[in-house]
């Protein structure tokens, strides 16, 4: 039998994100995401994480936005009949963190600086990543945990429109940046 695997996913700022598969169960109604091949959809192939990294937004031009990085997502996942796409078979939520377990999360305010650090757990000093947040101002973490997740000493840093820092911008102070870069070469991590 043919059916639809459904993934849905409603961001911080209420911004839908879906993706859908099709797969051919086998004769007891089992999927096994990581050999059976997705026959179309958002991406096709064998696939074991397709229902999570193909899933788009319902706005044009729109990333995921998640303000709390140490809190889950949760991704309702439904498995519908081709056949009959009124009938749900299956239903789960699955909760995708951003965060593995030992990193930790540090608000950064030294001297004019402002961001935060994201250190994972380990014996010897990590590589270090300094990451400038979008142009929109503000502080984006989703990324430096993700990349701290993979072994990075990642420090994320808000140059507007956070914390005490301008609300715009007119010129960038490249000082200012040199400042961060010092701060994440001074840790011993």
């Amino acid at each position: 039998q043919r059916v639809e695997l459904g993934a849905r996913l409603v961001d911080d700022r209420g911004v839908l994100f879906t993706s859908a598969a099709t797969y051919e169960a086998d004769r007891s109604g089992a999927v096994d995401l990581g050999t059976s091949r997705s026959l179309g959809g958002s991406y096709t192939g064998v696939e074991p994480m397709g229902l999570f990294w193909s899933m788009q937004p319902n706005s044009p031009h729109t990333k995921l936005s998640k303000k709390d990085v140490q809190k889950p997502c949760a991704v309702d996942v439904e498995v519908f009949s081709t056949s009959d796409r009124h009938h749900v078979l299956a239903r789960e939520t699955n909760e995708r963190g951003f965060m593995v377990p030992g990193v930790r999360r540090l608000p950064v305010k030294v001297g004019r600086i402002r961001g935060t650090l994201f250190v994972p757990p380990a014996e010897d000093p990590l590589p270090g990543v300094l990451e400038l947040c979008s142009l929109g101002g503000g502080l984006q973490e989703v990324r430096g945990s993700l990349l701290a997740n993979k072994g990075f000493v990642v420090f994320c840093l808000a140059y507007y429109k956070y914390d005490d820092l301008p609300a715009s911008v007119t010129h960038f102070d490249l000082e200012y940046f040199e400042e961060a870069l010092e701060f994440l070469r001074s840790r011993p991590e």
